[in-house]
């Protein structure tokens, strides 16, 4: 589902766009967004004319993480992960700039649909689960539910669902994201007349906490050493752990391979995520510098960007076929 990847002169304003009314309470979550409603005619082809939108800020002390989505968007076309189209808008009224996040479901025309958060699930399978900051959230637990849901005849779910996850998480190690919590992941359900309700896992949305987002670009020399580098990307974990009595959340490479010990068949859809030629990343990354808005996304944060990601892969394809830990 990877989206249209914007030239100069492609800027979104969301100045004239209304206010989703039907979800007045949304969104939640740590940083500011609203959910608006594209106009008809849409301002592009490429975008959906009365389908919604996340316009979603970055925090304050990183006014450039908001380019975090919008790299980890246009990185679905090249590892063949799902992930929602994200584009690079500002409102004019404001001067606040935002990544612009395609809704990944309920589309105009579209059946019946809708969203349940795996929080929503886990609540329900662990007792007094935090249910904010997901501190029981684990790998384990998930599986036993995607497992229960596949054999299902009610609510059919793809068999492939190791798959998809493995896919997910690899691609999260490849970007450094670490905030896959119960929230940032769900089942999507279909219901056509007639027909039983269909579910699918979402698409990896919310990228916004990686790709280096909190360091300064002062420390960006820092890294150029591969040494510290290296140490930079095997500090990285994800929100999981891998059971629910575990200490500790799993790093990045960690639970990949902790999920090849118990699941060797999923090598494939682990290594397919990074088997794009890395040249391609210069040019989802390198030309984003040129779009013009206010909060503008810097040469050398992008330069950085490719920098890490390249490095990730190249880690992630050690770890993966020499089962480093």
């Amino acid at each position: 589902m990877a989206g249209h990847w914007q030239v100069p002169g492609e800027e979104i304003d969301v100045a004239t766009w209304a206010e989703d009314e039907e979800h007045p309470h949304f969104p939640e979550g740590s940083r500011d967004k609203r959910l608006l409603r594209c106009g008809s005619p849409a301002p592009f082809p490429w975008l959906i004319a009365g389908h919604r939108y996340l316009f979603k800020k970055s925090r304050r002390t990183y006014p450039e993480q908001y380019w975090a989505e919008v790299v980890a968007s246009r990185l679905s076309s090249l590892t063949g992960v799902p992930v929602p189209p994200a584009y690079a808008a500002w409102d004019s009224r404001t001067g606040e700039c935002a990544a612009l996040i395609e809704w990944f479901y309920d589309y105009p025309a579209s059946p019946a649909q809708g969203l349940f958060s795996g929080g929503m699930f886990l609540k329900d399978m662990i007792e007094n689960f935090d249910h904010v900051r997901g501190r029981q959230h684990n790998f384990t637990h998930i599986s036993g539910l995607m497992g229960a849901f596949s054999r299902s005849h009610r609510a059919a779910l793809s068999k492939d669902w190791l798959r998809s996850w493995a896919g997910i998480l690899t691609f999260d190690a490849l970007i450094g994201n670490t905030d896959r919590h119960q929230e940032n992941w769900g089942l999507i359900w279909t219901r056509e007349a007639g027909q039983p309700a269909r579910l699918e896992l979402t698409p990896a949305f919310d990228n916004g906490t990686s790709m280096g987002h909190e360091l300064l670009p002062k420390h960006f020399r820092r890294y150029q050493e591969a040494s510290e580098l290296r140490r930079y990307i095997e500090r990285g974990r994800h929100h999981l752990r891998w059971r629910i009595d575990d200490l500790r959340h799993c790093g990045h490479s960690e639970l990949l391979l902790r999920i090849l010990e118990n699941s060797p068949e999923s090598r494939p859809a682990m290594l397919s995520v990074l088997q794009f030629d890395p040249e391609a990343l210069e040019g989802a990354i390198l030309p984003l510098p040129a779009l013009n808005l206010p909060a503008p996304l810097s040469p050398d944060r992008a330069g950085f960007m490719l920098t890490l990601v390249k490095a990730r892969r190249e880690y992630l394809l050690a770890a993966l076929t020499l089962q480093i830990p």
